[in-house]
């Protein structure tokens, strides 16, 4: 996108956990984002060659553009970059940005803390990086997200819940992932039926890979949602205390424990039944010979007195 504003060359130092001083210019301006219009960005022109495998910390130094200062930064611009882990004293000099948009590049993780500081985040763009797991809660502190672009990564697993709470979420790329391949642009009800499909495909040890040839297809997409409606409906009809959200192998799974349950049950059964059983018996046949032995006892002494 093209900047529209005066810019300044601005100087960042990313220093690692080995004392390695990373430099990138920065230049300042107006850039444009989807529903946002123009804001004040950052972005770094260009990046250091080597990948930054550990933490990666940042010294910020410089002057602004029009006499802004960090507070008025609302983007952070990274197209092509070296880092596997995310930058994690951003906050501390763009503690207000709405657009973190890092992609192109070898970066694995984003965790929950790595988000928290931006509770007004309306986009965050992560496409074509290595990202392979979006765990629990990453977005629990950033409730005002409209856009997440997270197309062309590695993912494999996704909490089940992890979008739940995103009530006004209306563009969700997952485009190219192993997984997932679908993406909502500006519609709530796709936004949910990838959320249905989510909780299908991506939880944990039960990814379902997609075929390639659907990818690009919206009338296969449509069809795929059908199925995924269709399928949600009949695990809904085997039992009423099926929920749709539940994968279908845990529903096998509870009824296996319900056929153990029972199974023990009648076991316990039969065996306390022959339990009493052989008990009374045995008190029967004790009862019998100490009568027979009376009987014998008495029958001698009349012999004895005749």
């Amino acid at each position: 996108m093209k900047f529209i504003s005066s810019f300044l060359c601005f100087s960042f130092i990313f220093i690692n956990t080995n004392a390695e001083i990373v430099k990138i210019t920065c230049i300042f301006g107006l850039d444009e984002f989807k529903l946002l219009n123009s804001i004040y960005t950052c972005e770094p022109d260009r990046f250091h060659n080597n990948v930054i495998d550990s933490k990666v910390e940042l010294n910020i130094s410089g002057t602004h553009v029009n006499s802004k200062i960090n507070n008025d930064v609302l983007a952070f611009k990274i197209d092509i970059h070296r880092m596997k882990v995310f930058p994690s004293s951003l906050e501390k000099f763009f503690p207000n940005l709405r657009v973190i948009y890092i992609n192109d590049g070898p970066l694995e993780f984003i965790r929950q803390f790595d988000l928290k500081p931006f509770p007004n985040l309306h986009t965050l763009d992560l496409h074509e990086n290595q990202i392979e797991i979006i765990e629990a809660d990453l977005f629990k502190f950033n409730q005002r997200l409209e856009i997440i672009w997270l197309s062309d990564n590695k993912i494999f697993e996704i909490h089940p819940n992890v979008f739940d709470h995103l009530i006004i979420l209306h563009y969700l790329y997952l485009m190219n992932n192993p997984c997932i391949s679908k993406t909502a642009r500006g519609n709530r009800t796709e936004v949910k039926e990838i959320i249905n499909s989510v909780k299908l495909r991506c939880v944990h040890g039960k990814m379902t890979t997609i075929k390639p040839e659907f990818e690009d297809s919206e009338d296969d997409e449509d069809r795929q949602f059908h199925d995924l409606s269709e399928r949600i409906k009949e695990f809904e009809e085997e039992d009423e205390e099926y929920s749709e959200w539940e994968h279908p192998i845990m529903y096998i799974h509870k009824e296996q424990e319900k056929l153990k349950s029972r199974y023990t049950f009648i076991f316990f059964m039969m065996f306390t039944t022959i339990f009493i059983l052989t008990i009374a018996l045995i008190t029967t046949c004790i009862i019998y010979r100490r009568g027979n032995s009376n009987n014998f006892g008495t029958v001698s002494m009349q012999r004895l007195m005749t």
